[in-house]
């Protein structure tokens, strides 16, 4: 059973590790660690409501790409993506740590790791005991929580745009912003999700490999909005930022 909590928590660790040194002023660990807690709390509330929504809609059996699309963006792209971002932008938008871009990417990865954290454990515990086996760990740490975490990345950097036309009092702009900030990440989430969904109804070895160059373009433009935003030199009111 440690070998499972390993698995599971492991490449949740070590993302958070990356996001968190990449960041040049260091946010408090004490508002850190609460985003994460109530990342995790948050997939009771996203697990209520896709069960909900799982009453009306169910892909079982289903081989259309366009209708498991719609599923996957209803009842479990937006659903949780919702709760992260309600976490990430009450918790933080309006609190006086918030006065670089790079910081809201930081908030959104500590709640979406939480979130991926539970949700992880939860899945590599039910597989093992139903198999016997790790495959499904390892595959979830390569794919699942980094998913996770890029969807989260995609939040905090819409996020952190929409506080920097905050302070430029640009409020069309701002509210745009924050809109994308919740319709990016469940627009990502969600096809992630149909793709695996849909190749495991077709068992098409094309649709697998459209999965795995998806997942590589996500990671690759996730990796790159880190690198450039961590970099800014500049808080959003224009001072300079000593190391």
């Amino acid at each position: 059973m440690r070998l499972l909590l390993y698995i599971s928590v492991l490449p949740v660790i070590l993302l958070l590790i990356y996001v968190y040194k990449k960041d040049i002023d260091k946010e408090p660990r004490k508002m850190l660690t609460k985003l994460f807690i109530y990342g995790a709390l948050s997939t009771i509330v996203a697990l209520f409501l896709e069960e909900r929504l799982d009453l009306f809609f169910n892909t079982d059996y289903i081989n259309n790409f366009k209708i498991i699309f719609i599923y996957t963006i209803c009842g479990v792209g937006f659903p949780e993506e919702i709760c992260k971002w309600c976490v990430t932008y009450f918790n933080t938008y309006n609190d006086r740590e918030f006065d670089h871009r790079y910081d809201a990417i930081v908030y959104a990865v500590f709640v979406g790791l939480g979130f991926a954290c539970i949700e992880n454990i939860a899945y590599v515990v039910s597989s093992y005991l139903a198999s016997g086996n790790y495959t499904v760990g390892i595959v979830r740490a390569l794919f699942a929580v980094p998913s996770h975490a890029c969807n989260a990345v995609i939040m905090g950097y819409f996020l952190g745009l929409a506080k920097d036309y905050d302070y430029k009092d640009k409020k069309i702009k701002m509210n745009i912003l924050k809109l994308l900030s919740i319709f990016i990440p469940t627009l990502s989430h969600s096809l992630y999700d149909s793709l695996i969904e849909y190749y495991t109804s077709i068992k098409s070895l094309n649709m697998f490999y459209l999965f795995l160059i998806y997942v590589v373009i996500t990671y690759i433009v996730c990796f790159r909005i880190v690198r450039k935003i961590s970099k800014i030199k500049t808080n959003l009111d224009g001072i300079y930022i000593e190391e």
